[in-house]
């Protein structure tokens, strides 16, 4: 920090000045006569700086200004720095939330008290349709009365401060006509706050798995990873989606040898054996990542959804 970039005449004569082009262009004909600046903000980006400008008529600056801005630069040089912790504690905030939105999982952040903090996209898609989990008052809940003791009880465990790890709980949430979801309840390590919280933390982290969503591969990916062809990587979709290789050649009109050889193919660049092998390694990537439609692998739909379910 610096007082005194132009401190009035001391610097500069108005003589000297006048002679600029800064004083013709600017301040003549604002009536510029003394100023009087500080820095409080010097880096490689950014650079702040506090001035104060008067005309002839009140005359030069002296000490005494010169003190007084002395004093008030210390504090806007801490109040920029607080300004900038602070952003990039959102920023990284608002990046983790948009981050969460990518998973293919619901996760829930929850307070002390139950009360849900922080919902992704997935979640709430899935509280959005009210079936087997819901939100009263701000609190998840079961919307079977014979599930409700059994997830507040859950939840409690994984709310209650202790010095002991905790494990995760989980049960299954019966939903109408389809598998359960799966839920599990997982504990957050505590951290003591610094000074007084305006929010209270989050103690409770909820996954929400739907065996049912529809799983999206991307082919850009699959080549990327493992250098698999458009059409082994559409192979690799249906049976994600539990086609039977038979059922999925009759689908896209493929000869079954012309399947089993993009299969074989499959298995020599993934470096897997067997089918089972190849869709465990397949299922642990993050296909509930969004993508451009142009990059999406086809999957059964309508009609031929039922031969997936029969191929099950």
């Amino acid at each position: 920090m610096s007082v005194g970039v132009h401190f009035g005449s001391r610097h500069i004569t108005h003589r000297e000045l006048a002679r600029t082009r800064f004083y013709s262009d600017y301040c003549k004909p604002c009536g510029v006569d003394y100023s009087i600046a500080a820095c409080f903000l010097s880096d490689r980006d950014h650079l702040g700086i506090l001035a104060l400008y008067r005309g002839r008529r009140r005359g030069d600056y002296g000490a005494r200004e010169s003190r007084w801005l002395g004093d008030l630069v210390p504090h806007l040089a801490r109040a920029t720095a607080l300004a900038a912790r602070l952003q990039r504690a959102e920023l990284l905030r608002s990046s983790g939330e948009r981050a969460w939105d990518l998973m293919a999982s619901g996760m829930l952040l929850l307070g002390s008290d139950g009360r849900i903090m922080f919902a992704n996209r997935m979640a709430e898609e899935i509280l959005r349709q009210s079936d087997g989990l819901a939100v009263r008052h701000g609190r998840l809940v079961a919307t079977a009365g014979t599930a409700m003791a059994r997830l507040a009880e859950l939840l409690r465990r994984a709310s209650t401060p202790g010095d002991r790890p905790r494990t995760a709980g989980a049960m299954p949430v019966m939903r109408s006509g389809r598998r359960p979801l799966q839920l599990w309840a997982m504990p957050l390590p505590r951290e003591e706050a610094r000074f007084p919280a305006l929010e209270p933390a989050a103690t409770s982290c909820v996954l929400l798995i739907d065996p049912e969503r529809e799983l999206v591969s991307s082919t850009g990916s699959l080549k990327a990873l493992y250098g698999l062809t458009r059409a082994e990587a559409e192979l690799v979709a249906g049976l994600l989606h539990g086609e039977r290789l038979e059922h999925y050649a009759d689908r896209v009109g493929i000869s079954r040898n012309t399947a089993r050889s993009h299969l074989r193919s499959v298995f020599g660049k993934t470096d897997t054996s067997r089918q089972a092998e190849l869709m465990r390694l397949m299922a642990a990537a993050p296909f509930g990542l969004d993508m451009d439609a142009d990059d999406r692998v086809s999957t059964p739909r309508g009609d031929d959804a039922a031969g997936k379910d029969q191929a099950r």
